[in-house]
């Protein structure tokens, strides 16, 4: 054997001995998690459940496992090392498998790219399925590979038919491997004119698939079974790559995706080189080839499988990654001269060692990072079981949820105290079968008898994404903290006394039994706070709904805490139960419970504040407004700091009981009935005494008195809250730059002698005009509701083509002074009232509010109204109005003779849409 060959083989043995060491290296640090807990359970079981007791999966894994532990033992050492052999046939077959490809060289370096992969690592140490189906695929590739090179020696077909058969009946992402080799014998017959590898592959396939035959009736089963186990939706082609390629590299598994990514890119980097500079060598053009297939056949069928079924994950993709690193190891060896004789030669060999022993170097990094770093690596039952050995009263139980833990956690935990929830589970379960309040009979017979239970939560947003559980025993039972925490997993502690039962009378004790959406679902009920809540605390509330048909729309609600001025305090917005459990997924006639937590902001005085519920539709913001109940806000458990307020503009000024320690105030300037936000923040020095407002003064004039609530009195010395105030610039207000000034009036009316100079104000009031102009283009007279008289308008074009801007003039008249702040609507409508054009806007660019108009004030109102660009040609109608944003009550509109106008809007126009402007011809 020449000295360079025997050096690439002891490179090989070096490999595999390395990934022997790495393989072994914390083999049983971490717990054993779901998936393996399960594996060990299911191959301990009678051999017919052993082969149809797996959800989705092809029996043959637990079968070899069950035979292994009947010989061996249950260890976590012992039922793990079978995939730490599988793994290690991967590193010698990958050396082999880059060898037939690329040669030599490039075979060496994939074994050691293999030897220190994470990923291969990783799932050579976990005791399911994926090693030995990499293991079993790249076999029979290898095989095919000798057979395509013309190897003829007898069994090689029934090896590489053999190898297929055990491959699928390990997992069915083995027949990815094989629709590429179908590939690759296609490329031969193409190539080659091979008639006869075509014939001996087709009868491989032939054989494979008559032993599959047998498996149909399960894998149809297990199919329609698993539409249920993931949540609806859509992958996109970009999210599956990149993952993959963190993935491959050990991104989320045992280093943070960020700290990934350099890796997964000069490894990508490295393939890219491989493939395009080996596709340009005529000595590795076939072999490269081969290797794209390999890469990109299994991973476009991949994509095309669960790119509507969104249950994803890199180790679906495992086989693939000994081609990505034959390509990666071609991209070194593309760097490694044949000689080094000259010094680029040299500098081209410094690169490659650079560049390989770097990526083996960090691949080595990352695939043990995980036993030093305790944020990554499996979910710690092992743990957790242990700790509940100890910490468990003999009057005290143990919850399981999500129940099908079950097997994986009782392989560590001896007793019998433990009860899983749902109480009969499936080993994937239905994203569909969820829990609800019904489990509260199962609550009932775990805690009778019972002083306390232990909830230890792990994929709780699958079997209960509501929370119903959680919320059911924080209703009825006292919560303990704990001090453990275990990886993955979430433990609480939950007390009563003796007897404690849970009963259905305590849910909703709030009746509002209001229909939503059309018709689509009903709330039900719902639970407020029935103690204070603290201020700056977080007020639970508790909805109670039920789907009254299917649901395709995915509704939204608003929750908002308003004060005693209609003010907006708090607010919480999300979907009507969980994040996890949209509408859409509703079952008509199932109650669902949705838990949402408002936190109150520091600083909220204590009162009584109303829960307003808004709900509408995702993407639609017309809203349902559900008036819900009232609940109490008591003095913070902490006085917030100052600091800790974010008060833009802190001082002090003492006004006897009280200090104001600041303010906000926006905006600093308005016109006539634009609303300004103001915002005060104080502190009680001795406890108040009696009920004060607040008095505000613009230039001297006074312009708003606001009272402080009613909790004042009831505040003890150093609290501190805050209070915020809807404003409006008074519809007389002049023009100019006005001191904003507050006084404190007391009880009795009377204001104190001190008083505070708080900003200078700007109004803007601009030119008032009270002449109707003579030069309108298309004088009118309409009345909109006694309020506002329309005059008329001016359009600059009478004909516009689309894409283009429609400039409009409005001519507006007082009649009234208003309270309302009036929105007007300008539509470009075609002849079956499409809009194809619209702007809603307070008057003249959200500038003039009418409720700060004088009666007999004219106003010009412009706008720019953009025609939609795929507008058609023909004549359109402009339609305008004015409505209550509010509300979205329109004002009634009546002509000079007093007829009500149809719709309550006026019609201008028409206008001319001209064919839109073809593009400039090239030259």
């Amino acid at each position: 054997m020449p000295d360079r060959h025997r050096s690439l083989t002891l490179t090989l043995g070096l490999a595999v001995l390395l990934a022997f060491l790495l393989r072994l290296t914390g083999l049983t640090a971490q717990s054993l998690w779901y998936d393996e807990g399960f594996s060990v359970h299911l191959a301990s079981q009678s051999w017919g459940q052993i082969l149809t007791g797996e959800l989705n999966l092809p029996p043959l894994y637990h079968v070899l496992l069950g035979v292994w532990i009947r010989i061996v033992g249950r260890s976590e050492f012992v039922v793990r090392y079978l995939s730490v052999c599988a793994g290690l046939l991967i590193v010698a077959l990958g050396g082999a498998f880059g060898t037939l490809t690329l040669g030599r060289r490039a075979g060496a370096l994939t074994a050691l790219m293999l030897a220190v992969s994470p990923i291969e690592i990783w799932y050579a140490q976990e005791t399911r399925m994926y090693a030995m189906l990499g293991a079993l695929s790249l076999g029979s590739s290898v095989v095919l590979l000798r057979l395509m090179r013309g190897e003829e020696r007898r069994g090689l077909w029934l090896a590489y038919m053999l190898a297929n058969m055990a491959a699928v009946y390990t997992h069915y992402y083995a027949a990815l491997v094989v629709a590429a080799q179908g590939v690759w014998v296609v490329a031969r017959l193409l190539a080659a004119r091979d008639a006869r590898l075509l014939r001996h592959w087709a009868l491989a396939q032939i054989g494979l698939g008559a032993a599959l035959v047998p498996w149909l009736p399960v894998f149809w089963a297990q199919w329609q079974a698993a539409q249920t186990t993931y949540w609806p939706g859509r992958l996109g082609l970009d999210f599956v790559a990149r993952e993959t390629a963190l993935g491959v590299v050990g991104g989320s598994l045992t280093i943070a995706a960020s700290a990934a990514r350099p890796l997964a890119l000069g490894t990508a980097g490295l393939a890219g080189l491989g493939l395009v500079a080996g596709l340009t060598e005529r000595r590795t053009r076939w072999g490269t080839a081969l290797l794209a297939i390999y890469c990109l056949i299994p991973f476009a069928l991949f994509f095309w499988l669960i790119h509507t079924r969104p249950k994803f994950s890199p180790r679906y993709l495992l086989p693939v990654v000994p081609g990505v690193l034959a390509l990666a190891a071609g991209g070194v060896v593309t760097l490694w001269p044949r000689k080094a004789e000259r010094w680029h030669h040299w500098l081209r060999l410094g690169l490659a060692f650079a560049v390989g022993g770097g990526l083996t170097i960090l691949s080595t990094y990352s695939a043990t990072n995980a036993l030093r770093d305790p944020a990554y690596g499996r979910d710690d039952l092992r743990g957790a079981a242990r700790f509940l050995a100890r910490a468990v009263a003999a009057d005290e139980a143990i919850i399981l949820l999500s129940g099908h833990m079950e097997p994986a956690f009782t392989y560590y935990y001896p007793g019998r105290n433990c009860y899983p929830i749902p109480a009969r589970y499936t080993p994937s379960p239905s994203v569909d079968d969820i829990v609800t309040p019904d489990v509260l009979e199962d609550l009932n017979r775990i805690m009778e008898g019972r002083r306390g239970v232990w909830l230890l939560l792990w994929q709780d947003e699958v079997v209960d994404p509501n929370g119903v559980v959680l919320t059911l025993l924080d209703l009825s039972t006292t919560q303990v903290p704990v001090a453990a925490s275990f990886r993955g997993l979430e433990l609480r502690h939950y007390t009563f006394p003796p007897g404690t039962r849970l009963h259905r009378e305590t849910w909703g004790s709030l009746p509002l039994n209001v229909t939503v959406g059309q018709g689509d679902l009903a709330l039900i009920r719902c639970d407020l706070p029935t103690a204070p809540t603290p201020s700056g605390g977080v007020a639970t509330l508790v909805f109670y709904w039920q789907a009254l048909r299917p649901i395709s729309h995915d509704y939204r609600v608003s929750l908002r805490v308003v004060d005693e001025l209609n003010q907006e305090r708090a607010r919480h917005d999300g979907r009507l139960a969980s994040y996890m459990y949209p509408t859409d997924r509703w079952r008509p006639g199932v109650l669902v419970m949705g838990r949402h937590e408002i936190s109150l902001p520091p600083g909220l005085p204590p009162g009584t504040y109303a829960i307003e519920a808004r709900i509408y539709r995702a993407g639609n913001g017309a809203a349902q407004v559900i008036p819900v109940g009232q609940f109490e806000v008591g003095r913070a458990l902490q006085q917030p700091d100052l600091a800790d307020l974010g008060i833009p503009h802190a001082f002090v000024a003492s006004f006897g009981e009280l200090q104001l320690v600041g303010y906000d105030i926006s905006p600093r300037e308005g016109s006539p009935g634009q609303p300004v936000y103001l915002t005060l923040f104080w502190r009680a020095v001795l406890r108040p005494t009696q009920r004060y407002r607040v008095a505000l003064f613009l230039g001297g004039r006074p312009w708003e008195t606001l009272p402080l609530p009613a909790s004042v009195t009831g505040m003890e010395p150093d609290d501190i809250f805050r209070v915020q105030y809807p404003l409006r610039v008074a519809r007389d207000a002049p023009d100019g730059s006005w001191q904003l000034l507050l006084r404190l009036q007391s009880e009795g009316g009377r204001l104190s002698t001190d008083e505070v100079a708080l900003t200078q104000f700007v109004v803007h009031d601009g030119t008032r005009v009270f002449q109707v102009p003579a030069t309108i283009q298309n004088p009118m007279r309409m009345n909109l509701g006694d309020k506002v008289t329309f005059l008329g308008y001016d359009i600059e074009s009478g004909s516009i083509r689309p894409g283009e801007v429609l400039h409009l003039t409005l001519y507006w008249q007082a009649v009234q002074a208003m309270d309302v702040s009036y929105t007007v609507f300008t539509h470009v409508l075609d002849s079956q009232e499409k809009i194809w054009g619209q702007v809603d806007s307070i008057p003249r660019r959200q500038a003039r509010p009418t409720n700060g108009w004088l009666p007999g004030e004219v106003l010009v109102d412009p706008y720019d109204v953009l025609v939609k660009a795929d507008a058609p040609p023909g004549q359109y109608l402009i339609e305008i109005g004015m409505y209550d944003g509010a509300t979205g009550a329109r004002l009634p509109v009546r002509d000079e003779t007093g007829r009500r106008q149809a719709a309550d809007r006026i019609l201008l126009g028409p206008i001319l849409v001209r064919p839109a402007q073809p593009p400039p011809a090239r030259p």
